[in-house]
């Protein structure tokens, strides 16, 4: 069976990089064995 995907939708434009970045890392600690997780930290905001 395939695992299901989790998006880490949440605060980034706003937000320090470290307080958008910090619950995704323990998200993925915590769940990357059940899920796939996909984050959107993944990409460079520093344009915007």
């Amino acid at each position: 069976m395939s695992k299901k995907k989790i998006y880490l939708s949440g605060p980034i434009m706003d937000e320090c990089p470290q307080a958008a970045a910090t619950w995704r890392e323990r998200a993925v600690q915590a769940l990357s064995g059940e899920f796939i997780l996909l984050d959107p930290m993944r990409r460079n905001f520093k344009d915007r």
